[in-house]
Formats: structure tokens, C-alpha cells, sequence
């Protein structure tokens, strides 16, 4: 039986009893039709493909985190074997050399800025941002009986599974 027809079945049992007409019989085979232990077993069953589903992301997880570091050290050697050759270009004095693969050429990177002393710069230099809402102090102070206008505290539910 699937939990929607385990669902539908409680309700009509609801129903069936705010309604005041009901005949008993009606009622005790509306309850002899629900049986609890479906309503359990089908629960149990959902609680484990969510544990799964958890075991599964957390594996993803780590698998992201390594391949990550496994990039990163690939960028670094790139990085490292990228400047031995600027290196040994340098100390034989050869600014340009061509293979029959590729093509080297040592020249300048494009012009960027070097910031001695940030407190020195002019205003018209820095970009003017938004306020940022801090919602924890707000929420403390709504906790703290503070009234704050256009807010309100809100709670809401949802499952939790132990």
C-alpha cells in the first residue's frame, strides 16, 4: 500500500468522525481498514532511503573536496613549471623560441595596480555598496522584545528525522 492511500484513509477516518451520523459499524471498519503497522513500515522504510540518500551526498562531498585539491595541485605544478621555464629563459637571454609544437614569448602582462597604503586613496576610488541587513542581530533584538518596524518574528515547521 503507498503512504498517499495510507494518508487518504486516515482523513476519511477524520472526517468520518467530526461527522456526528456516522454509524459505528461504518466507523470500526474505517479502522479496521487502517492498519498501523503499513503506516510504520512504509515511514521506516522512506527514513532509510533518506539515510541513504545522506550516506550518498556525504560521499559526494568528499569526492568534490578531493578532486578539488587533486585541480589545485595540478594548477600548482602547471604554475611552478610555467615559471622554471620563464626562469631558465631569462638566465640564457631568450625572449622569444619557437618549436615545432609551440611558440614562447616572454613580454609584459597587462598594467595592474599596486596598492601601498589604502588609507591614503581618494573616496571616488572605492565602489559604494548596499546595506547589508544583519538578520541575527535583528532576530536577537526581535527575541529580546525589541519592537523593530517592518519585521516580525516567523517560525516555521518542518520534519525531523532522529
Amino acid at each position: 500500500m503507498k503512504l498517499y492511500d495510507i494518508t487518504e484513509r486516515y482523513m476519511n477516518l477524520q472526517s468520518m468522525l467530526d461527522e456526528e451520523t456516522t454509524p459505528k459499524e461504518d466507523l470500526i471498519a474505517a479502522m479496521e481498514e487502517i492498519s498501523e503497522t503499513d503506516l510504520t513500515d512504509k515511514i521506516e522504510s522512506m527514513c532509510k532511503m533518506l539515510r541513504n540518500i545522506d550516506a550518498d551526498s556525504e560521499g559526494l562531498k568528499a569526492e568534490i573536496t578531493r578532486l578539488q585539491d587533486r585541480k589545485k595541485a595540478k594548477e600548482n605544478s602547471k604554475l611552478q613549471i610555467k615559471e622554471y621555464m620563464y626562469q631558465q629563459l631569462l638566465t640564457m637571454n631568450i625572449k622569444k623560441l619557437k618549436t615545432p609544437l609551440f611558440s614562447l614569448g616572454i613580454q609584459f602582462n597587462p598594467p595592474s595596480v599596486n596598492v601601498i597604503d589604502e588609507s591614503i586613496i581618494p573616496k571616488k576610488y572605492f565602489i559604494k555598496q548596499l546595506p547589508v541587513l544583519d538578520k541575527k542581530e535583528l532576530l536577537a533584538d526581535l527575541k529580546a522584545n525589541i519592537k523593530v518596524k517592518g519585521c516580525e518574528i516567523k517560525q516555521s515547521e518542518g520534519l525531523r528525522i532522529r
